[in-house]
């Protein structure tokens, strides 16, 4: 088809009515110089959106949590709320290091009335009552309070030395372990004059300590 255009180009223009001097071998690599950068740049635009899709495919797929799906779990009080990922605010405040099958219990008071039932529980504060499924290290049931009024209560069980009680970046902890009652319980009042409340229950001792120092440790420091 492009030397059949050549050839009427070179035709047309070498008719008396023109009389314009032609030169074919000029003309025809114009021809093929216009096409090759006509491919070129078709190449270039395929590129680019190529490109474009891939980028935009990776900021999907990174906008996504594990699993592959997003859900903002409800909350168990006015305050509390539990977002994408095992964090929870409480009265402004990020509760960090929560298990994985850690969730606002649907219904709070049916949650905390399951044997074994809790010995010690602040009357205010920004509270969430968390079950865990399925249970880590055993723990199947977490209570955390945040600015109750009532400082400083007492707490049932046997009070331990753990050393992590010192990382707390001033804040005065007491933690203590109750077999009765398969919990572990935590209080503290922060420097700010914050006071924190943590209650972990599980059939398993070292579990249930192991996941209420997670919480104490990256939760109460600096709040």
């Amino acid at each position: 088809m492009t030397d059949n255009l050549e050839q009427r180009l070179t035709a047309e223009f070498r008719a008396g009515d023109y009389d314009i001097p032609v030169d074919a071998v000029a003309i025809s690599g114009a021809v093929r110089r216009r096409r090759a950068r006509r491919s070129t740049a078709a190449v270039g635009a395929s590129v680019v959106g190529i490109a474009v899709l891939a980028v935009g495919g990776v900021a999907v797929v990174r906008s996504l949590p594990p699993g592959g799906t997003a859900s903002v779990h409800p909350a168990t009080s006015g305050q509390a709320s539990q977002g994408p990922g095992q964090d929870l605010r409480l009265a402004g405040v990020p509760v960090r290091s929560l298990p994985a099958g850690a969730r606002p219990a649907v219904d709070a008071k049916a949650a905390l009335a399951v044997e074994p039932t809790l010995e010690s529980l602040p009357e205010s504060g920004d509270r969430a009552v968390l079950s865990v499924n399925p249970p880590s290290g055993g723990v199947t049931r977490i209570v955390v309070v945040v600015d109750s009024q009532s400082s400083g209560q007492g707490l049932p069980g046997v009070p331990g030395d753990y050393e992590w009680l010192g990382r707390l970046q001033g804040a005065k902890g007491l933690a203590t372990d109750h077999a009765e009652s398969s919990t572990a319980y935590f209080t503290a009042g922060t420097p700010s004059g914050r006071w924190w409340f943590v209650a972990v229950t599980g059939a398993d001792e070292a579990g249930r300590l192991a996941v209420l120092e997670a919480i104490v440790t990256n939760s109460v420091p600096s709040t």
